[in-house]
């Protein structure tokens, strides 16, 4: 996971872990420095290592209401950033 991360131009990856209402959420960000997300996302789809890990944790998944239509994930808006 770790090589095809790096390959598909994700750096910067953190998971968080919140506990909200006695349920355990976990919060993932990370930096795209490639120059196409969506063609990188593809290729983390279509990589078979991966599709065996969202095979694996997909059951550990709670999705967020406010995902839009056909997302796994809820984006979220950064308010701050300092480097």
């Amino acid at each position: 996971m770790l090589t095809r991360l790096y390959a598909c131009n994700i750096r910067n990856y953190s998971i968080l872990v919140s506990e909200v209402e006695g349920k355990k959420y976990l919060f993932s960000y990370f930096e795209h420095v490639g120059e196409d997300f969506a063609a990188d996302m593809r290729a983390m789809t279509d990589d078979p290592a991966t599709r065996r890990w969202r095979q694996e944790t997909e059951p550990c998944q709670i999705k967020l209401p406010d995902r839009a239509p056909g997302q796994v994930w809820s984006g979220r808006e950064r308010v701050f950033y300092t480097a």
